[in-house]
């Protein structure tokens, strides 16, 4: 018996891929319907073909006994639904396929000859009348169309009801390459999964995104909010589907350039820099008020993209790319006259380029595949209210690889198996001279961080940082049309590997009274600062005059290595391998009820530390005497039941009334809860460990007491080696 290569090789990739079979979201939409004739008897046995319109791509498929058709697994875009059996016209209906959507055509076949046409002109109805999941699609004219305050798609997303987004133009330490964040349903935006083409671009750190996309990019996305999809993957609050753009049969393509200035934007706090009380409120001293200047801003977005036939109705390539250049402006204001002159407008550039390229293959009338590559590099400053040696100076490099192929092996049996490919490379350091937009306001760069008395001054508590992470995913999921039934079930494995470093709080910190308190605690200590410190007619207060006000409260340092994962077992805890399965049925009851259910499993192999005892000091607090202090067992039971139904009332298809419950699984970010638990878990000087000391004198000016004069430090160097 002979097997064609084609099929030998799809079901190679079947058979590989289920024993790993979790996080496969559907990114593709559906059409649906039942085939009668006038009087409202089902026709089986009719021909429907379902053709894309700017690709040409066509699925052929035969009604069943119910007169039931059912093309799944449809790329998002304009289809063209074709209805033939004999002794009837043809029937030619217009169709929207969207991400994750199910469209819904009933034909009613006319009687006559059919060499005869029938054309239905009306767009078909959008609702989708047979899944309970609540979600909304931003479409590719939505996203062009709307104007978009730094061109990120996910700013749309705020246009679904329960959806928050939020923005930082400079996410630093915090969100590392994370601009926007989608927030669902009140949820923290770190449990929002967000896929591109079915695969995760989420951090696994600290959550969010890890790469961006540019908008030229996307087709459009889906947002599921409540009663999501069980292939939507591990997530508690909902989900974001991106779905790339294709080629088609003919040449697109635009080139932009966007530029917006401080010339057409408001002034910070709404106020002319040549005000004082801008930036300077209660510093009452004309004579020694500065002269801010204008807040510079600029935004300068270029790019490009083009689409096309390499080989009509065969083969397509779609690409695209963007630089954006970009100088922020920091309010910097402090409300102590001491430090007013201080107040300024910082400066935060960015600088970032996103590159695209995709190509389709339409091997055969069964055998269809893709493959894209998506690039993100960029650089910034980040920083709050405080002075600029406190800012971050983040380097982010992310790249993605996606594979996909599409089987039909049956008109009622679709098989879509994807690989992705990930690799995102972030190093957080302090800010360097170079960076600083005014010297007289950089000083005590990459040093202990110094607070409490009017500035801060010295190293974020999170730099230097560095990650490395590469991430492997396989997704396949499989689409079965049996009877009444649409049922769905896949799976995917995805392995993470990712290290790096995180020095906080390497270089110190601590706090100093403000000249403020030691006036009202001690004023013979007072007396003896330097005249800056107690006048505003003294000019500003260098670092030196700052270093002689006496330490407040603790000093703070870390010993250790930095290196994550910590030394011991590092290898095994450097890695993560998650797993999921599924099992979903769309049953159709009656053509205006359809009830859904499934089950889905989830596992993640090191989620915490199961190779690690707890220590002995835990006993206590884990029960005393009885208490279990061995490694942490393994859960195998997220298990993620899920039921629903949509019901269709009225013959218009316009209302649906949808209920639905389940129970949904969310991993937490691996690496961050189990970096930071081994440093306790492991032995003794595994990782860092920070240290405190109460009531220390000032390391730097020496030991302050009443009427002696203050000295100079003999050194600044708080680095160790």
């Amino acid at each position: 018996m002979k097997v064609s290569a084609s099929r030998s090789l799809s079901l190679l990739l079947f058979l590989l891929t289920l024993p790993v079979l979790t996080f496969a979201q559907t990114t593709n939409g559906n059409i649906r319907g039942t085939v009668k004739d006038q009087a409202g008897a089902v026709l089986p046995n009719a021909t429907v073909i379902v053709k894309h319109i700017d690709t040409g791509t066509q699925r052929r498929l035969v009604t069943n006994e119910e007169g039931i058709y059912l093309a799944d697994n449809l790329q998002p875009g304009e289809y063209e639904v074709q209805v033939e059996i004999k002794g009837f016209q043809k029937h030619l209906h217009h169709a929207t396929v969207q991400t994750g959507g199910s469209i819904e055509i009933d034909i009613a076949m006319t009687v006559g000859a059919s060499t005869e046409t029938v054309v239905v002109t009306s767009d078909a109805a959008q609702v989708n009348t047979s899944d309970y999941k609540v979600d909304g699609v931003i479409t590719r004219e939505r996203i062009e169309n709307l104007p978009l305050n730094g061109r990120s798609f996910l700013s749309l997303a705020s246009l679904e009801p329960g959806v928050d987004v939020t923005f930082d133009a400079n996410p630093g330490a915090g969100g590392v390459n994370n601009y926007f964040r989608v927030s669902i349903a009140g949820s923290t935006s770190t449990l929002t999964r967000i896929s591109v083409d079915g695969a995760n671009v989420n951090d696994r750190i600290t959550g969010g995104t890890a790469q961006n996309f540019s908008q030229e990019t996307v087709q459009e996305f889906q947002i599921s909010t409540f009663n999501f999809d069980l292939s939507v993957g591990n997530t508690s609050s909902g989900a974001v589907n991106v779905v790339s753009r294709t080629g088609t049969n003919t040449f697109h393509g635009s080139g932009f350039y966007f530029y917006r200035d401080h010339n057409i934007a408001a002034y910070p706090a709404f106020k002319r820099p040549d005000d004082p009380s801008a930036f300077n409120p209660g510093f009452n001293n004309p004579a020694l008020r500065p002269r801010l200047i204008d807040p510079f801003f600029v935004r300068r977005n270029t790019g490009l993209n083009l689409g096309g036939p390499i080989k009509k109705d065969k083969l397509f390539f779609f690409s695209n790319f963007e630089y954006t250049n970009q100088v922020g402006a920091q309010v910097i204001s402090f409300t102590n006259p001491l430090f007013a002159g201080f107040s300024h407008v910082g400066q935060l550039p960015f600088r970032g380029k996103l590159f695209n390229a995709r190509l389709d293959y339409k091997m055969n009338n069964k055998h269809s595949a893709y493959l894209r590559y998506s690039q993100d590099r960029n650089t910034n400053l980040s920083g709050g209210g405080s002075l600029e040696s406190t800012w971050t100076s983040s380097n982010n490099y992310a790249d993605q690889t996606n594979l996909g192929v599409t089987s039909v092996f049956r008109p009622t049996l679709v098989n879509e198996f994807r690989y992705s490919y990930s690799f995102f490379s972030n190093q957080l350091r302090p800010p360097n001279s170079s960076e600083c937009s005014n010297p007289q306001y950089c000083f005590n760069l990459n040093g202990p961080r110094i607070g409490g008395f009017g500035l801060t001054l010295g190293n974020d508590n999170n730099v230097t940082q560095n990650r490395l992470l590469r991430t492997y995913q396989l997704n396949d999921n499989i689409y079965w049309q049996k009877g009444a039934h649409r049922i769905r079930f896949g799976g995917n494995w995805e392995h993470l590997y990712g290290h790096g470093s995180w020095a906080r709080i390497y270089q110190g910190t601590f706090n100093l009274f403000s000249p403020e308190t030691l006036l009202s605690q001690n004023p013979t200590l007072y007396a003896a600062l330097p005249a800056s410190l107690r006048t505003t007619t003294a000019g500003l207060p260098t670092f030196s005059d700052i270093l002689k006000l006496p330490v407040s409260g603790s000093l703070s340092v870390s010993v250790g290595d930095a290196k994550q994962p910590p030394a011991y077992r590092g290898k095994e805890a450097a890695r993560n391998d998650a797993y999921r399965l599924y099992f979903q049925d769309t049953w159709q009851v009656r053509p205006r009820f359809s009830f859904n259910y499934g089950l889905a499993w989830s596992f993640d192999s090191n989620i915490v530390s199961h190779d690690l005892d707890k220590p002995e000091y835990l006993r206590p607090v884990l029960g005393g005497a009885n208490a279990d202090l061995s490694a942490t067992r393994y859960d195998y039971n997220n298990f993620q039941p899920a039921i629903g139904f949509a019901w269709s009332v009225g013959k218009s298809s316009k209302t649906v009334i949808r209920g639905g419950s389940g129970i949904y699984h969310a991993s937490p970010n691996s690496f961050y809860t189990r970096l930071g638990e081994r440093g306790f878990l492991g032995p003794a000087g595994n990782g860092l460990v920070p240290f405190n000391s109460q009531l220390v004198a000032n390391p730097f000016a020496g030991t302050l007491t009443p009427g002696t004069t203050v000295l100079q430090p003999a050194a600044l160097n708080f680095t160790q080696p």
